[in-house]
């Protein structure tokens, strides 16, 4: 399966239903491949989160957009060679 960008189209809605414009990093560490939200937070504070992070005025925290997240979430899919894919069993 490979994921074209329909399906970051997709992806982007998604999160822009779910989040809005901007997602905080605290809600969507996971995704990010983050061991922890403390981790993220740490990694955004140094600028080595691989998407583009910033804070708002008057809000805490580090923020990203919806769109770069779905934007890398594609590019890092489509980045995994077919051999590592994961298969399903099929059902039977």
């Amino acid at each position: 399966m490979t994921f074209d960008s329909k399906e970051c189209a997709v992806l982007r809605r998604e999160l822009a239903d779910e989040f809005g414009p901007y997602v905080p990093l605290r809600k969507i560490w996971r995704q990010l491949s983050y061991p922890s939200a403390e981790a993220a937070r740490k990694a955004a504070s140094h600028g080595l989160v691989p998407v583009p992070c910033f804070q708002l005025p008057g809000r805490r925290g580090w923020f990203l957009r919806s769109s770069d997240v779905a934007e890398w979430i594609s590019a890092a899919y489509r980045s995994v060679p077919a051999s590592r894919e994961i298969r399903h069993a099929p059902n039977t």
